[in-house]
């Protein structure tokens, strides 16, 4: 039993090393930074995004909103879409039940 233990710790220290390893490389080579590009993958093109904070105050939404750049409303289409999708996610009984864990 010792000799199992002993080599299932080795090979986790091991294996420790060798992540350890890993990440040094790859903070040395720069492979850990997203860069620009990154953020095009999240926001489509011309899209500002909005302040979604449920902490921040309403008045401070706005200004943020307002540094940023106006954001245009959905159009009809995507209204519709958003209805829909609204819809398909309430509950059968018809009142939103809160989820609790």
């Amino acid at each position: 039993m010792t000799t199992a233990i002993a080599f299932l710790l080795a090979a986790t220290s091991l294996i420790s090393v060798g992540g350890l390893a890993i990440l040094i490389w790859a903070l040395a080579n720069d492979q850990s930074t997203m860069g620009p590009r990154a953020a095009r993958t999240i926001l489509g093109s011309g899209e500002v995004g909005k302040v979604e904070d449920s902490a921040t105050p309403p008045e401070a939404k706005l200004k943020k909103h307002r540094e940023r750049g106006e954001v245009p409303p959905p159009s009809a289409a995507d209204q519709e879409t958003l209805a829909a999708i609204r819809g398909a996610q309430l509950p059968s009984r018809g009142r939103h039940q809160p989820i609790v864990y």
